[in-house]
């Protein structure tokens, strides 16, 4: 049995590490936090309970057709609530709900622009298209090859996709009013990159927000990674926690071990980094084996980081739903700060959820459990001092947006920021989200998801394909893990063939001689040939046995056309040899006589490959 290390304990880790299992390889995953699950680990501290990363669960669809890989139904694993609302837009003097009802948020629509429901329900309908189609194209394209993108579907509806057209300026073909642009706007500017620098396919994200609906796991985001953990459990992978892989080891350009704080060598035939692409290139690897160099990386553009604090408080609080987005300051200057100037922002947007609005075992009774996301730029400097006065100044707009005092309330406090992603989960500068989806990063234009200079090195995650955020990294699990496992598959293939072949001058001895052998390997191919078979079914002929079987075939046939046009010659007395003399020939077993016997009469080669396999050890 193959062995895999996998690198990591994200959803892409998790995701391939159950894929391998299933296919029949020794998987090990190895971690080096003590929990599981990358940034969607759980933090529990004082009766709280605070999802650390992940707490939108959109694209449903998705994670149904994971758990179907393995013929487990989500619902079985864990419980789905469907918000209502879905979430609130808070601006500077209204705010703006989106309701489960679809016909609901056309009617809001239409409250702020006269024909702006039908314009809506237009601009979902294109989005599901580029859903549908998008969703399929990552699920079937590892971007190995440039060729993928030559797919009948996309070729067809790349004019639809709009790949040339910027994501705001498709919604303001739509719509005027700045709160419904906001309302388009927000899971690409919150999750990705400046939406005018991200491509009108994106708008994938809007439908799935806004049309199919925001769900939320109860117990937190932090369930799905328990219901993959025990999935993968179940299939035999090993894990390994708080152990720090610490170099990859390579000889004759193949990965053989990796090297951690605990062990000097964990040896496998694979090895599949979940962690971050630019940490394992530049940390665990020396400079000839890697994919890409500093400066490479220096030139992508990265999602947003962010400042994150988890709360507890010892009351209710009033006013917030489980998902708030807090867009009460200008736009368009948070969006050139993040993105432009790459600076923390003069007066940031940020976002606030409450999930003990909808669960409330997630906190003690009576108080709140709350998460609040601040996006800042990658790389910038992150002190004490910095994330205290942002603490500040959230605090005192969710003060008056609350209409209620909060900060003298607060039991429990932790920030996380830059710094930690980076002691964490070796993110690249800090990187929350991965690689910011813009045209020049999609598709085949990721890093790629294989090593070019070794073997049987592989990469995943949201610096891969198909992008940044928890159903992609699913995928980019699926997706390499069928790599992997073709590869293994083929590479099982060739050592056997390369095996048997070796064996062939033993089995036929007189394929010692080379000219001998590949003479009568021509013979052998036309002959099968001729018998029916078709090409791909002789290049499938690997076993030397059947290849023995088959030779034995090709010269019976050859002996019986030799017979035939014996008769047609005139008959002459054949020569008596006495028994024990050179040239007399065993007499076959009486147990085989018979299959022999029906050989002799009827002539076929059907009946000859059946006598002859009863005699294939002699």
């Amino acid at each position: 049995m193959k062995k895999v290390t996998v690198i990591g304990s994200g959803f892409s880790g998790l995701s391939a590490a159950a894929f391998l299992a299933k296919a029949g390889l020794r998987v090990t995953v190895i971690e080096q936090n003590k929990e599981l699950g990358g940034r969607a680990r759980m933090l529990k501290s004082n009766g709280f309970s605070f999802d650390m990363g992940p707490s939108w669960y959109w694209m449903p669809d998705i994670f149904d057709d994971f758990f179907k890989n393995f013929e487990v139904q989500t619902s079985n694993l864990y419980k789905l609530i469907q918000l209502d609302p879905a979430f609130k837009m808070i601006f500077d003097s209204q705010e703006l709900e989106v309701p489960l009802n679809f016909n609901k948020t056309c009617e809001i629509f239409e409250s702020y622009e006269k024909g702006a429901a039908k314009k809506l329900k237009n601009f979902m309908k294109d989005a599901k298209k580029k859903y549908d189609i998008g969703i399929d194209f990552m699920n079937n394209a590892p971007g190995v090859s440039i060729m993928e993108l030559l797919d009948k579907k996309i070729l067809s509806n790349l004019t639809n996709f709009e790949i040339l057209t910027s994501y705001r300026k498709h919604i303001k073909k739509h719509f005027k009013h700045p709160h419904l642009i906001s309302l388009l706007e927000f899971p690409v500017l919150f999750l990705g990159a400046s939406a005018e620098n991200m491509p009108a396919l994106y708008s994938l994200m809007a439908y799935s927000g806004i049309k199919q609906g925001t769900f939320y796991p109860k117990g937190g985001f932090n369930q799905v990674i328990l219901a993959l953990v025990n999935l993968c459990k179940n299939l035999g992978v090993e894990f390994l926690v708080k152990e720090k892989v610490l170099k990859i080891n390579i000889k004759d350009k193949k990965t053989t071990s990796v090297t951690t704080n605990k062990n000097d060598e964990i040896v496998s035939d694979f090895i599949l980094a979940s962690a971050d692409y630019a940490h394992v290139e530049k940390h665990l690897l020396k400079p000839q084996y890697r994919n890409y160099s500093e400066k490479y990386w220096e030139k992508r553009k990265f999602s947003p980081s962010s400042l994150i604090f988890y709360l507890g408080l010892n009351k209710k609080i009033n006013n917030l739903i489980h998902h708030n987005l807090f867009f009460d300051e200008n736009i368009e200057e948070f969006t050139k700060d993040i993105y432009e100037f790459k600076s923390w922002p003069k007066k940031p947007l940020f976002y606030v959820c409450c999930p003990s609005k909808t669960d409330q075992a997630l906190a003690p009774e009576g108080n709140e459990n709350i998460f609040i996301l601040m996006p800042i730029p990658i790389g910038v400097n992150d002190t004490e001092e910095l994330r205290e006065k942002y603490f500040d100044i959230i605090i005192n707009r969710l003060e008056k947006y609350c209409n209620q005092k909060i900060k003298k309330n607060i039991i429990y406090k932790k920030s996380y920021c830059i710094k930690d992603f980076q002691n964490d989960y070796n993110a690249y500068k800090g990187n929350a989200y991965g690689l910011a989806n813009t045209l020049l990063q999609t598709a085949n234009l990721k890093p790629k998801i294989y090593n070019k200079k070794l073997k049987n090195l592989y990469y995943t995650g949201q610096l891969t394909v198909p992008g940044p955020g928890v159903p992609p990294s699913l995928i980019s699990g699926k997706i390499v893990a069928q790599v992997l496992e073709a590869e293994n598959q083929e590479r099982m293939k060739n050592e056997f063939t390369s095996r048997q072949r070796e064996m062939l001058p033993e089995i036929i001895p007189e394929w010692r001689d080379t000219k001998v052998a590949q003479k009568e390997a021509s013979d052998l191919r036309s002959f099968l040939l001729k018998e029916g078979f078709l090409e791909a079914d002789i290049n499938e002929l690997r076993h030397a046995g059947l290849v023995k079987l088959a030779r034995m075939a090709m010269l019976f046939d050859q002996g019986q056309s030799k017979a035939v046009k014996a008769k047609a010659k005139p008959k002459t007395k054949a020569k008596t040899m006495k028994t024990g003399t050179r040239g007399s020939q065993p007499r076959p077993k009486a147990a085989n006589e018979q299959a022999l016997q029906r050989a002799r009469t009827t002539g076929r080669v059907q009946d000859a490959a059946a006598a002859i396999n009863t005699l294939i050890g002699g």
